[in-house]
C-alpha cells in the first residue's frame, strides 16, 4: 500500500485517484455495481474470489491470464498478462470505446458466477468424499524398526 502510495504521487496523480482503504459491504457493493471495470491484474490468486465477487455484482472484468482466474473468468472476463500493461491498456480502452461489449462483459459475468455457489461446491465436496468412503483401502507399506 505504502508503495501504491508512493506511486500515486510520483505519477502526479493524486487529484486523480481517492484511496479508500476498507468500505463496508454496502459500500462496496455499490462500487462494483457502478464501477467502470473491474480491473484486478495479480500474479497469482488461491481461487480468484474477488473475481468472482465483481462479477456476482455486475462489474465487468479485466484480470489476469494466470493462476486460477481463467477458469473463474471464463469467457466472462478480458484475461491481459498481468506484466504487460500494454494489454491493460488496451483491455480498458475496449470497455472505454465499445459500450456493448462492456454490458456483454456484464452479463457474461452474471452467468459465470452463477456457476459458483457455496451449495453446489458442498455438494461437490460431498460426492467425493463418498467416493473417497467407497473405495478400497489401498496396501501400505509396513516397516520394522530393523529397516530404518
Amino acid at each position: 500500500i505504502e508503495d501504491f502510495e508512493k506511486d500515486i504521487d510520483s505519477f502526479d496523480l493524486r487529484s486523480d485517484v481517492i484511496s479508500l482503504g476498507y468500505v463496508e459491504d454496502e459500500t462496496l457493493r455499490w462500487l462494483y455495481q457502478n464501477c467502470f471495470a473491474f480491473v484486478y491484474p495479480s500474479f497469482f490468486e488461491g481461487f480468484g474470489l474477488p473475481v468472482l465477487e465483481a462479477m456476482t455484482l455486475g462489474a465487468p472484468v479485466i484480470t489476469s491470464n494466470v493462476s486460477s482466474i481463467p477458469e473463474i473468468a471464463g469467457d466472462a472476463g478480458i484475461l491481459i498478462d498481468p506484466l504487460h500493461e500494454q494489454e491493460l491498456f488496451q483491455a480498458m480502452r475496449r470497455l472505454a470505446e465499445d459500450a456493448p461489449y462492456r454490458i456483454e462483459l456484464q452479463q457474461k459475468g452474471l452467468r459465470q458466477a452463477a456457476h459458483f455457489s457455496w451449495s453446489a461446491t458442498a455438494s461437490r465436496v460431498l460426492e467425493l468424499y463418498q467416493k473417497a468412503q467407497r473405495q478400497k483401502p489401498r496396501a501400505t507399506a509396513r516397516i520394522s524398526p530393523e529397516g530404518i
